[in-house]
């Protein structure tokens, strides 16, 4: 891997941003790094209110408000917000939902689905709403979901049920025959590309609240931060990184939403990062889908009784515990596999609920490095989570498969989808792959991949000043890396010792310029070490964060080194 610190910035200019807007000198420097202009910083930092698009400009948004007013001043009205089993999906039931009733006139209720009940709008859920009609007048608002929900919009609009879908997902060439506010509908421009189901439902929600004459949407930003980060979606956006920038500094301040308290006083943190609600509160989120509790994650927004939260958060660790035992149940069974003659490691098992095969499909892309597949049997039909390796493009890859008629439908990008296969299509799928993959290649080897470094620091660095100065910013290591900074000629002052669990864990003992001591880890890079012919003197490379291992202190996560000698 090539280091490389090449950049126009002048220290003069850094100086000269660092005193206009009086923030610290790194963090403008680690931004004019990831291409921000002038302009741009001063609003990230400074002015973030600026960056937040007006909600009157994403298509059919004025008219979905205008639609779901009517209904709100109607007290004959009934209003169900049908969600998703993920943190953007709970998000968006929460988001939507409550701001709907600050103004409501009218029932309102927000509807969290289980995986169980398949993606998106369910049969069931719209046959059942039909069987409690009775005299109601009724709007069902989907959030997160509902671009291809074609038949059941169809059948709720057969009787006389009135649909909005809000979503954010890319619209196939047929779309639901009713009002639609979605980015990635075929008709609207790229304004709003970069917004997930909770920033959309947001927007809505403001037009509505705006309707009547109020507008207590701060109050919900966090929970748009929140799904931002749990959905990647991209932080180099302005508008993204505003609602994060506002959502984190609403979550560390002292009017700390309740759910979140709880659960900073559980996790024993008294500053959380977008790494924290991507690592930690996201996982925690999505394991109450995986496990078919989604209603149980939104707790986390609509409880306000501390006591009641201290034993909630608790409940929520047990159900994360779970689902990380079945992870834990599919490494050893991983140990017991072999895939030596296949280049796509596809496995059929009803060993674990539907909702951690995408984990297991990751755990086992991991450790063999090729494409994974893991398949679960429903219904008479196979569903499935597949991970990708090596450069193969899913995307493209089951939509030949598709063609071929080896799978019935798929859904997802590139590196991650999900897949429907018939029983009897299986074995067809498998030979396929090993006879196609090579065509589905993204060939990258000829590149050499480059680490920007962002600043040499020395041990003292390592410290909470830094960290809480760099906690400001909401970096995703993706649209926005994490800032890498250098250790430079540090001395290897002992023999390093290795992992028990994997020997290629490596942690040296090192000693900075100035005499200072640390142990660091490297994980996954014994054998590197090793290959450089286990140098005395080195140059390390990586991202600060907490040290777990020392509670209360911090450290460098190593993602490269070279010889110094």
């Amino acid at each position: 891997m090539k280091w490389t610190r090449k950049t126009n910035i002048t220290i003069d200019e850094i100086k000269k941003i660092s005193k206009e807007l009086d923030k610290d000198e790194l963090i403008i420097k680690i931004l004019l790094n990831r291409g921000f202009t002038n302009e741009q910083i001063r609003i990230t930092l400074n002015d973030w209110h600026e960056a937040i698009l007006p909600p009157a400009k994403l298509t059919n948004a004025v008219e979905a408000a205008n639609l779901i007013t009517g209904y709100l001043k109607n007290p004959n009205a009934e209003i169900w917000i049908y969600g998703d089993y993920d943190g953007d999906g709970i998000t968006s039931t929460y988001i939507m939902s409550e701001a709907l009733k600050e103004v409501a006139h009218c029932d309102v209720n927000g509807f969290y689905p289980n995986r169980s009940e398949g993606y998106g709008l369910s049969m069931r859920f719209c046959e059942n709403l039909i069987k409690m009609k009775k005299d109601k007048d009724i709007l069902v608002i989907t959030v997160d979901n509902g671009i291809t929900k074609i038949e059941e919009i169809k059948y709720l609009k057969e009787h006389n049920i009135e649909v909005l879908v809000t979503d954010h997902h890319v619209a196939k060439e047929t779309v639901p025959d009713c009002l639609i506010v979605d980015p990635h509908n075929n008709n609207e421009p790229d304004t709003f590309k970069h917004l997930c189901g909770a920033s959309v439902a947001f927007k809505v929600a403001q037009l509505v609240q705006e309707n009547f004459g109020v507008n207590n949407m701060l109050n919900y930003v966090y929970a748009v931060a929140i799904a931002t980060i749990t959905d990647m979606m991209p932080l180099n956006h302005p508008e993204n990184f505003a609602f994060l920038n506002y959502g984190l500094t609403h979550m560390n301040s002292n009017e700390c939403p309740a759910g979140i308290k709880a659960f900073k006083e559980f996790s024993g943190k008294d500053t959380l990062t977008s790494t924290d609600i991507g690592w930690e509160l996201g996982p925690r989120l999505n394991s109450c889908g995986r496990l078919n509790q989604t209603e149980f994650a939104s707790i986390l927004f609509t409880e306000t009784d501390g006591e009641a939260l201290d034993d909630y958060v608790i409940e929520l660790e047990q159900i994360n515990a779970k689902r990380k035992s079945y992870s834990d149940k599919a490494k050893k069974m991983i140990k017991e596999l072999n895939f030596d003659n296949d280049k796509v490691c596809v496995i059929k098992s009803n060993d674990y609920p539907e909702g951690v095969i995408g984990i297991i499909a990751g755990e086992v892309q991991k450790t063999f490095n090729k494409p994974t597949l893991i398949l679960h049997e429903k219904d008479g039909i196979l569903v499935g989570s597949a991970r990708t390796a090596n450069g193969v493009n899913l995307q493209e890859l089951f939509s030949f498969e598709e063609t071929q008629g080896n799978i019935v439908s798929f859904g997802g990008h590139a590196a991650a989808a999900g897949v429907q296969v018939d029983v009897d299509k299986l074995n067809d799928l498998k030979a396929s792959f090993n006879k196609n993959i090579e065509q589905f290649i993204t060939d990258e080897s000829d590149t050499e991949k480059e680490l920007f470094i962002d600043e040499i620091i020395n041990l003292e660095h390592l410290n909470v000043s830094t960290f809480n100065l760099l906690s400001t910013i909401p970096f995703d290591n993706k649209t926005l890396p994490t800032p890498v900074f250098s250790l430079v000629n540090v001395d290897i002052i002992k023999e390093p010792k290795h992992s028990k669990n994997n020997p290629n864990n490596i942690c040296f003992s090192i000693k900075d310029d100035k005499g200072r001591r640390a142990d660091l880890w490297a994980w996954g890079m014994a054998d590197k070490y090793k290959e450089l012919g286990s140098p005395k003197k080195m140059h390390i490379a990586g991202n600060l964060t907490r040290n777990f291992l020392r509670p209360g202190t911090f450290t460098l996560k190593i993602v490269d080194f070279i010889s110094a000698q």
